[in-house]
């Protein structure tokens, strides 16, 4: 082998050494696209029933309502600052 290829293993090996926990993962994480579709529709027609949603999709959708606001304005010149990910101004 060569020097590079050899010390980039022995990196690598370093670094599972440096970590205790590893993670395994045996399943495939592939995920019927009409499951998913469900899902969602079920969190939908909750939400609809009992009036409120969860802490997390709602933050969710004010983080995404308040990017989208902050990119429609710097596209339309209606303002100079550019869209942030942020909470602060």
């Amino acid at each position: 082998m060569s020097d590079a290829a050899s010390s980039s293993s022995g990196l690598f090996d370093l670094e599972r050494r440096l970590h205790p926990i590893q993670l395994v993962l045996d399943d495939d994480l592939r995920r019927s696209r009409l499951t998913v579709f469900f899902r969602f529709l079920l969190a939908w027609w909750v939400a609809l029933v009992t009036g409120r949603i969860p802490r997390g999709m709602r933050d969710l959708l004010a983080y995404w309502l308040r990017y989208q606001g902050q990119t429609t304005g710097y596209l339309l010149l209606l303002t100079d600052r550019y869209p942030s990910f942020s909470d602060r101004h």
